[in-house]
């Protein structure tokens, strides 16, 4: 359960990301006249409610996962959406995904495994 748990918080994780990333786009919010109500209009954004709540939810997992596990086994899991926003990153935005962030996020998927093996 603990693993179903930390996979749900990366993939929760990774999906808010890339939501207030795509949302990001849409915001016009200056300091001039409209700010508050440019401000509650980003806030409510159905989108960024979405990011939101999957924040909250994932926040809420990684506190059952640490109850069950110590926390220096558990962390290096949150370096996962390094990876998977990475590849949504290309896929959705058509951002660059050169050879330093693919031997970067290699090296990220060895340290987890590494940790991942103590358990």
């Amino acid at each position: 359960m603990v693993y179903l748990n930390l996979t749900l918080v990366v993939l929760l994780t990774s999906v808010w990301q890339v939501l207030f990333k795509w949302r990001a786009q849409y915001v016009n919010i200056s300091v001039d006249k409209g700010f508050f109500s440019s401000l509650l209009k980003t806030l409510l954004d159905p989108y960024v409610l979405l990011g939101y709540i999957c924040s909250f939810t994932a926040s809420i997992l990684w506190i059952v996962c640490l109850k069950k596990v110590p926390l220096s086994f558990a962390y290096p899991f949150l370096a996962l959406p390094i990876i998977i926003v990475l590849l949504l990153s290309k896929i959705f935005f058509g951002e660059e995904v050169n050879h330093y962030k693919t031997i970067g996020a290699f090296f990220v998927v060895l340290g987890i495994i590494i940790i991942g093996m103590e358990k």
